[in-house]
């Protein structure tokens, strides 16, 4: 194969539209379009390199919206993959569904119970309640939801989800029965996935890294400036 202008275009549209079918995170697929607009059009020359180029586009970009779906991403999808409690725990969900563990006496429970001490204290000997409603304290428009959870349960995976503003802050969450666990909070003493298998796949991290490109036109021009 000749190396023209052609094939060489071809080559990182190619590269960088698989980084963002692949792109876990609000952008998703979008910073991937210019890529996508430039494959079909330098291929636009015969009918059938085009219709080629459109095709593996819409691929692409079938793949970006069922990424969430997709368990070669998310190997944590696997048929399964489940997570177990390791020791009794609390944790405290938010309206969003996402949550965090607290300690009994921790200052952000207490911060959120308040005076309500002998409720927490009643709620966590009272072995028949699984959950109790929090419809005030520092997020007093909103219910939050504390939740017990036992050593040795087995909690069944539903599913991912990311959440951020930006990509640098994007985080998986993880969808269980009792709310949405953040990827940094597994394996690190209150859960732990079995098998071992991880939340994300590390090659389409790094595909997906693709579409950090902006910030390298953005680097050169402060540089110039």
């Amino acid at each position: 194969m000749k190396l023209t202008l052609r094939n060489v275009g071809s080559a990182i549209s190619i590269l960088f539209c698989i980084g963002g079918a692949f792109n876990v995170g609000m952008s998703g697929i979008f910073l991937a379009t210019p890529f996508m607009f430039f494959l079909c059009f330098i291929n636009s020359v015969k009918f059938w390199s085009f219709f080629a180029s459109l095709a593996f586009v819409v691929a692409c970009a079938f793949i970006n919206n069922n990424i969430y779906t997709n368990s070669f991403v998310f190997p944590i999808l696997k048929n399964g993959v489940e997570m177990v409690v390791t020791h009794d725990s609390l944790f405290l969900k938010f309206p969003s569904e996402s949550g965090t563990f607290v300690e009994p006496g921790g200052d952000m429970l207490n911060h959120v119970i308040k005076e309500k001490k002998e409720i927490l204290t009643e709620f966590i000997k009272d072995d028949t309640s699984s959950f109790m409603e929090i419809p005030y304290g520092s997020y007093s428009s909103e219910n939050l939801y504390l939740i017990k959870l036992k050593k040795d349960q087995k909690l069944k995976i539903n599913g991912v989800y990311n959440f951020g503003g930006i990509d640098s802050e994007n985080k998986n969450y993880i969808i269980t029965e009792f709310g949405r666990v953040a990827e940094e909070e597994i394996n690190k003493g209150n859960i732990r996935i079995i098998p071992d298998n991880p939340v994300q796949s590390k090659w389409s991290i790094y595909l997906g890294n693709l579409m950090y490109w902006p910030a390298l036109p953005l680097a050169l021009l402060s540089i110039f400036h």
